[in-house]
């Protein structure tokens, strides 16, 4: 090859690179600032919101979680979240500024997995799609977003390895598996049936070069089990086994589902808000619907190129994934809960809009406009919610450092002030409901907010767990052993019915005896009198 050519081929690489740097640098700038706008200012979620705050607080102090408090949630988010408050300090900002960088970094993975596969155009629909999603859902610090964005680079790891054969890549696959169980175990586990589900499918597949078979698979679980053994042995030698499996296994699985379960919504009605807000939760079908076909019929057409059929085989994990994520999803159905179904549709359906383009037909061109319609059509859910937060104007700094300037109920901003003026910073209370013997959640963030601690590792008041004769022993006994002085009880909860368990009463009035018989009502908050500050007498 002669030097003038080689300069040229030189010159142009390094455009090639330049310009995709600056398309990655836009995106990652463009959707950082959307996110932050969206996400940064709306108002909180004293449940969910304060599981993540409180608790990772409690983790920077030097707690362990299933040890010292009651949790859930794989550790990873609690790690995570207390790193950041120790580098940039202990304030919701820096934890939803983490959760935006998060959201961000999952754009941009989507962008990049779907440009290399699918090519530019699919690539924009699929992020500017996953950057709206990410723009609306609201529950901030949430572990499933971390969980869902190392599922995604583990099953894209998994997908270079068929295309190059480098079985690095396998252990780069297991390793990223890893990472997502640390922060959701059963984001994880679904990942990992994935994984050995497309394996044992494709293992008879002849046009495939570089097959996942018994050596590859174990150099899967060398990267999983790198990643996974420490943390388990440590949290077994220091929580111990009992606390693990309950917290962690038993309850999630067996016990809370009952508790927590919504039906899946009916879309086919005559009612439009009804139609616009379902219709999310079947979206997702018609993508892992239509990839089902075209894979079915690009594998078992004979006439079928190879690379088509190499490129159909690649995305059975990712499509095996997104299918076991509606496992999770149907446990309880919300948006919270859609987000892993959603998101691996989003990213496949750039495989559907390239098939239907090159068979270049008019029949195909109908249902890529049908395709596009029903993108659309998915989200208009997000349309009002998304325009407030982008007309939301900077809000005014609080008189509670860690919330800054992010929005909070004004009777939950009196009742904390209040609590503060009575309490020393480090003293003991105890958030909880005007009644306990039914529950389905309780206002956490006040503890992180008010920077007072939990009197009882239970902080978090789940239905069949604070609900019970056991566990509201326990409570009590703790409320007693740090001499409790105060407690802010929430009634927002009372006519909460969901269509579960959690409507029945559990029977249990130990709590609530305890809190009658040893405290009166000092202060309520107004107008709604939905904050209770309790003094010991």
């Amino acid at each position: 090859m002669k030097k003038k050519q080689i300069n040229k081929l030189k010159k142009h690489g390094t455009h090639f690179l330049l310009s995709n740097l600056i398309i990655l640098s836009a995106a990652f700038i463009i959707s950082f600032i959307f996110l932050t706008k969206t996400n940064l200012f709306r108002p909180v979620n004293f449940y969910d919101e304060g599981v993540v705050a409180y608790g990772s607080e409690l983790v920077s102090d030097g707690s362990v979680p299933y040890r010292d408090f009651w949790t859930i949630y794989a550790p990873a988010q609690y790690y995570c979240t207390a790193l950041m408050f120790k580098v940039f300090g202990t304030s919701l900002t820096t934890m939803r500024l983490w959760d935006i960088l998060l959201r961000t970094l999952m754009v941009m993975v989507i962008f990049v997995i779907a440009r290399r596969i699918f090519g530019i155009f699919p690539a924009f629909v699929s992020c500017l799609t996953a950057l709206i999603w990410l723009g609306y859902l609201q529950w901030n610090g949430y572990p499933g977003i971390p969980a869902v964005l190392f599922c995604i680079i583990s099953l894209e790891f998994l997908r270079l390895f068929t295309e190059k054969g480098n079985r690095e890549y396998l252990l780069l696959a297991g390793i990223s598996c890893g990472i997502t169980t640390l922060f959701r175990l059963d984001f994880g586990i679904y990942t990992l049936a994935a994984v050995l589900a497309s394996a044992a499918v494709t293992s008879s597949f002849k046009f495939i070069k570089n097959h996942t078979g018994f050596k590859e698979i174990l150099d899967f679980f060398y990267g999983f089990f790198a990643v996974v053994v420490v943390p388990a042995l440590y949290f077994l030698f220091v929580a111990g086994p009992g606390e693990l499996y309950y917290d962690l296994f038993r309850f999630p699985v067996f016990i809370l589902p009952a508790y927590r379960h919504l039906d899946f919504p009916n879309v086919f009605t005559n009612n439009f808000d009804a139609i616009q807000d379902y219709f999310p939760y079947y979206y997702p079908f018609i993508i892992y619907g239509a990839l089902v076909l075209f894979i079915v019929m690009s594998i078992a057409a004979k006439k079928a190129l190879k690379n088509e059929k190499e490129s159909s085989a690649a995305v059975l994990p990712a499509l095996f994934a997104g299918l076991l994520f509606f496992i999770q999803l149907k446990s309880r159905t919300d948006y919270c809960h859609l987000e892993p179904f959603i998101f691996l549709a989003i990213l496949l359906q750039g495989y559907l809009y390239v098939r239907l383009y090159r068979l270049r037909k008019g029949f195909n061109y109908g249902l890529l406009a049908l395709l596009a319609a029903a993108n659309i059509l998915a989200l208009v859910v997000t349309v009002n919610p998304i325009t407030g937060e982008l007309k939301r104007g900077m809000p005014e700094i609080s008189g509670l450092k860690r919330a800054g300037r992010i929005g909070l109920n004004g009777e939950m901003y009196n009742a904390i002030l209040y609590i503060r003026s009575k309490t020393q910073k480090g003293d003991y209370i105890f958030c909880g409901n005007t009644s306990h013997n039914r529950v389905i959640g309780n206002d956490v963030l006040s503890y992180f907010l008010a920077e007072r601690k939990s009197a009882t590792k239970y902080f978090t008041l789940d239905p069949g767990s604070a609900d019970t004769p056991e566990v509201q022993k326990h409570m009590v006994a703790d409320l007693i052993s740090h001499n409790v002085k105060y407690t802010i009880l929430f009634s927002g909860f009372e006519d909460a019915n969901e269509p579960n368990k959690s409507a029945k009463s559990g029977g249990s009035c130990e709590l609530d005896s305890y809190i009658k018989e040893n405290f009166k009502e000092i202060w309520s908050s107004d107008p709604e009198h939905l904050f209770h500050v309790m003094e010991r007498e």
